[in-house]
């Protein structure tokens, strides 16, 4: 849970910079802020309660003077103030699973990243492995299974390469996906990898959706029915 709080924390002092179609560099609390302020469902939901407010307070100005004579119009009115508390729990809820949808898609990108470049630089060592066994075979200082070996490596490695890349641009595009970012946008991560980091983050993140809101929200629900 500390990493988590840490991470919250140090959004409300992130000033998020413009995109563009250039490169953009952008830091996990960046992405994060980045989703929660172009969510269409995250801004519909907020419309929504701002529109169940003002109209709460019109049916307040109306019915206060019936209140004390008529206890179903009171009723009604804490009907309608759950409702809101329960808006704005729904917006909670959204806000969390979009903070660890995004966090899980970075982790996961990150790792791959991380991935391809190890064994990009296997490959460039098995490629210089090849020319060096090759030469050496032609002037009869290797055997051919030594050669052939390698070519088998490095083609393994190619096609682990190409896996990977595979999987690094879905992704990404899932990450801009859950971000709402346009596709086009060529976006770098700009954090540095830490396994534990994100694990721990991830995992708070799930907690809190899963324990916190949700349970908010069967507490309002119950308070409800027993109305």
């Amino acid at each position: 849970m500390k990493n988590f709080q840490i991470f919250l924390f140090s959004l409300v002092f992130l000033v998020l910079p413009k995109y563009g179609e250039a490169q953009t560099q952008m830091s996990l609390a960046e992405c994060v802020q980045y989703g929660l302020g172009h969510s269409p469902t995250i801004q519909r939901q907020r419309l929504d309660i701002a529109k169940a407010d003002e109209k709460m307070k019109e049916v307040k100005a109306a019915w206060m003077p019936q209140v004390i004579y008529n206890p179903a119009i009171a009723l009604n009115i804490k009907s309608a103030e759950m409702g809101k508390k329960t808006g704005a729990l729904n917006i909670q809820k959204t806000e969390e699973q979009m903070m660890y949808d995004i966090a899980s898609a970075y982790y996961a990108a990150q790792v791959s990243k991380v991935q391809m470049g190890i064994i990009e630089a296997n490959r460039d060592r098995i490629k210089q492995l090849v020319t060096i066994t090759k030469v050496q075979y032609d002037n009869g200082f290797a055997k051919k299974t030594d050669y052939n070996r390698l070519i088998v490596n490095q083609t393994n490695l190619e096609t682990d390469l190409q896996n990977l890349d595979v999987n690094y641009r879905q992704q990404m595009t899932m990450l801009k996906y859950y971000m709402g970012i346009p596709l086009s946008t060529d976006v770098v991560l700009s954090d540095k990898t830490d396994t534990e980091l994100y694990k721990n983050l991830t995992t708070d993140l799930a907690d809190v959706t899963k324990n916190s809101t949700d349970f908010k929200l069967i507490q309002v629900q119950k308070s409800m029915n027993d109305l």
